[in-house]
Order: structure tokens, then sequence, then C-alpha cells
């Protein structure tokens, strides 16, 4: 799939057109990533038996009997942050907090080998109990701390920044064609020819000419009769 990507990439930026086609997507990605901007807010799960699943990436998952919606807790968010020992010794799970946000997919392997298409939601607050101990501990993500009744997740910023560099983009494209052709225009003039003068060299042989006094010619002498 990369080298695909990558191969029309190629492609793209060898046309005006493509080059013209890839600024103006960068521009309307930055947009549309604006616009995406949202209130986020935060909801308890749904009442039931939950299970305990470790994950492959070291995260872990609380996931209620009969569905395959896993709330994902990333350990190194919380505060104080929860190890192996938090979620092995404990023999009950209270409430649950997610962000309430679109569950992004992914595919489970089960134990047997099978895979199970599921989702995936963002924990950001738990407790665990522990009857032997007659405790209850409490975790929370930073971002939960600081925001408890929610935030506003402003995408602007990042977005005005991807359409500034789409629109550079693509006014260097605009003028690439016209640069190119100045370009060749000065490689197709003729190198102007230069005719190498004489210069002395002291340090040369020089070859000694013999001279050669002129001739001279006799002239008749004018006598007296």
């Amino acid at each position: 799939m990369r080298y695909l990507l990558a191969r029309i990439s190629v492609l793209l930026l060898r046309s005006h057109m493509g080059r013209l086609a890839i600024g103006i997507a960068i521009i309307l990605g930055g947009i549309l990533y604006g616009v995406s901007s949202h209130q986020v807010n935060y909801k308890a799960v749904p009442e039931g038996k939950y299970q305990i699943v470790p994950m492959s990436d070291g995260t872990y998952g609380f996931v209620l009997d009969g569905t395959d919606t896993y709330y994902i807790v990333h350990p190194t968010d919380f505060t104080p942050m929860p190890d192996d020992n938090s979620f092995t010794n404990t023999d009950g799970i209270g409430e649950i907090f997610y962000k309430d946000e679109d569950p992004q997919s992914f595919i489970m392997n089960q134990k047997d080998g099978s895979q199970v298409n599921s989702q995936e939601l963002t924990v950001v607050s738990f407790s665990l109990t522990s009857s032997k101990d007659q405790r209850i501990d409490r975790y929370a993500s930073s971002g939960y701390l600081a925001n408890p009744d929610g935030f506003y997740d402003n995408r602007w910023p990042v977005g005005i920044l991807v359409a500034a560099l789409g629109l550079g983009a693509l006014g260097f494209f605009l003028m690439l064609p016209a640069m190119q052709a100045r370009r060749r225009q000065k490689q197709s003039y003729p190198a102007p020819a230069f005719q190498a003068a004489s210069v002395y060299d002291p340090g040369q042989t020089q070859l000694a000419t013999p001279y050669a006094p002129p001739s001279v010619v006799p002239q008749a002498e004018n006598r007296p009769d």
C-alpha cells in the first residue's frame, strides 16, 4: 500500500496538473482538519460485567461481556500510573469514564487464533476495588484532571499551518513552468567565442633569428669626361 501511494505521488509530481492537484489537496486537507474542531465530553460506560484484557501494545482494555467494544487504558497517561499488579490484584471495577469521540476500528486476535473486528474508545478515568484490602484505587488521565468537564479540541492552528504550506506549494508549482522555460532559454544561447591572446612567458626559450643586414647595391660613380 505504501509503495502504491509513493508511486502515485511520483507520477503526480511529474506532471504540471498533478503538482497543482497535490497543492490543492494539501490546502483542502488543512481546511477540513480545522473544520473538524469539536467539543470533547466524557461519558460513563454502560452498566454491566466487564473483563480486563491485556493488549499486545502494553495497554489494557475494559470490555463488556457480549460486545466487541474495548475501552482502552493507556497507563502512561494516568496519575498514579497503573501497572500489572493494579489490574491483576483487583476483584472489582468501579466507575469508568471515556472520551466521547468516534470509536476507532481495529482487529482483535482471539486466543483460538481467530480475528474479530472490534472498536476502541479511550478511557480517561476509572477505579479498581479490592475487597481484601477494603480500598478503592482511582486513576485519572492528565487531560481529565485538567478539564474534568470536557474541552474544545481546536484543530485550526494545525489546519491553518497545513493550508499555508499547501498554498506555498501551489504558488511554487504555478511558477515552476516559467522558471523551467527561462532556464532552458538561457541554456540555448550560444556561448561567446574568445580568442586566446598570446602571452609572453619569460621562462619560455626564445628562438634567436639571425640578423640579416639589408643588401647594399653599389651605385655607379659619376666620372667627369
